[in-house]
Parts: structure tokens; C-alpha cells; sequence
């Protein structure tokens, strides 16, 4: 009798044990058969990613406003007139600059430390007499300096004024990387495209106007020095002296700029 109910025990439990495990089954099935689901293209569809990110485009209408166009390397800050008409700077992470040394300075006497105290330091820096020259010197350098700006001008190298642009209509297309600005300019419509490529070093853009082929809408380049002096600009554009530009004409739709900014090539 003992026998017979260990072994209806045993039974039960056995059973009880197998609906067990086909539950945690089934339980470890799910997932399985819901990622095989996730990966069908019916499933993969459902994420419309250029409706996702074209919904948060920029639309700023402000013509001084600047918006940045880069690629984690170099950026091209434009204004609303697409380029960099009233403000906007073009950066680099290689575009480093540095002020000449203090007369009488040469780099081997500038301590790589950034100070000339030896041993443990337990204080501030403590700078030796008549060296506060190079003490600013070490302060400031090296800097970051703006490779170039790019405006639009009219004939003879006259200025444009934020009210010469009106009816202004601009968009930064999040997907493309490409800002689009529409205006008028003593009515004649504007249109100018640009964009930086994705891995060079590389500004594009396209200005259509009637203004352009008329000859009364230009697009000017020119170089600053560099400068820690705040402004719309970064660099000082009216100085001419520690820096030199030389142009090279290849054909009739390419010329080649060489810099040279006092040691920087």
C-alpha cells in the first residue's frame, strides 16, 4: 500500500514537473520568436528615420544668426545669406596658431612644463623676474584661428547691410547637412545652397540670382590674422602685416590659395 502511494506521488509530481518545463519554455521562446520578428522587413519599416529626423529641420530667419555646417572636423559657420556675409567663422581641429615668441625668446629656454619652478611645487607659480613676457606668451598660445570668410558683396568690394536682405527663408536640412537660404535683394531673388562634406575638409555651395550674372552680386574670400580679441569674426581682418596670402589661377574654374600666417603654413 505504501508503495502504490510513493509511486502515485512520484507520478504526480513527475507531471506536475513537465507542465513546469514546458512552461519556462515557452517562457524562453517569446523573446526568440519576437526578435525573429523585429527583423522582418515588415518590422523594420515601421521606423521611418528621415521622417524622424527631418521633423526637428532648423527654419531660423535671422540674418546675422549663425548656423554651424561640419563633419566633427571642420566647420563652416553660415549666416542667413548661406554664407558668412555679417557673421560665421570657418574652424578646423588642425587649424592651430601661434603668436612669434617675446624679442629675446627662443623656444629652447621656454620650459615645456609651462613653468620654470623645479622640485615640488607647493604654491602657485612662482615666475622669475623679467619673464612676464613669456609668461603671457605661454598663456595665450597655441590658439585656434579662422581659416577663412566667405561673403557676399556687392561690386567693388561694398558691403552688404542686413536690411539689403528681405523676405528670408532659411532651412537646415538635419538629413542632407545642406542649408538652403531663399531672399531678395533690391528684389531680385537669391537662392544659395551650402553644405560640408562629410570626411574633407570641404565647403560647397551654389548661388543662383539674376544679380550674379548681372554682375551685381559677388562672392569674396578673404583672410584674417589671428586674434584673441573678441568679435563677429574671429581673427583680425583689417591687419596685413605677419600673414600673406598667394593665389594660383588654374584654368578658368579653379585658383589655389597658399597661406602663410607668421611660422604656420
Amino acid at each position: 500500500m505504501e508503495r502504490r502511494r510513493l509511486y502515485a506521488a512520484v507520478l504526480a509530481w513527475s507531471q506536475e514537473m513537465k507542465h513546469t518545463l514546458i512552461a519556462l519554455t515557452a517562457l524562453l521562446v517569446a523573446p526568440l520568436a519576437g526578435l525573429h520578428a523585429a527583423d522582418t522587413p515588415a518590422a523594420k519599416s515601421r521606423i521611418d528615420r528621415h521622417a524622424l529626423v527631418s521633423r526637428h529641420n532648423i527654419n531660423w530667419n535671422n540674418v546675422a544668426g549663425r548656423l554651424p555646417l561640419g563633419n566633427g572636423e571642420f566647420c563652416f559657420g553660415a549666416d542667413g545669406s548661406g554664407l558668412q556675409t555679417f557673421a560665421g567663422n570657418s574652424m578646423s581641429h588642425w587649424g592651430w596658431h601661434s603668436f612669434p615668441l617675446p624679442e629675446g625668446w627662443t623656444l629652447d629656454r621656454v620650459p615645456s612644463t609651462g613653468t620654470f619652478q623645479k622640485g615640488r611645487n607647493t604654491g602657485g607659480d612662482d615666475f622669475p623676474a623679467s619673464t612676464d613676457a613669456i609668461r603671457a606668451w605661454m598663456f595665450d598660445n597655441p590658439h585656434i584661428m579662422n581659416l577663412g570668410r566667405l561673403r557676399l558683396m556687392r561690386p567693388a568690394g561694398r558691403a552688404l547691410a542686413p536690411n539689403d536682405i528681405t523676405g528670408l527663408k532659411r532651412t537646415l536640412d538635419l538629413w542632407t547637412g545642406v542649408q538652403t537660404s531663399h531672399y531678395q535683394i533690391a528684389g531680385q531673388e537669391v537662392i544659395v545652397e551650402t553644405c560640408v562634406h562629410p570626411s574633407l575638409d570641404l565647403v560647397a555651395v551654389r548661388i543662383e540670382s539674376p544679380l550674379v550674372a548681372k554682375g551685381e552680386l559677388e562672392a569674396a574670400l578673404d583672410f584674417a590674422y589671428p586674434s584673441l580679441e573678441n568679435s563677429t569674426w574671429v581673427g583680425d581682418f583689417s591687419r596685413t602685416s605677419g600673414h600673406a596670402t598667394i593665389a594660383v589661377c588654374r584654368g578658368e574654374r579653379r585658383s589655389d590659395f597658399t597661406r602663410t600666417v607668421d611660422t604656420v603654413n
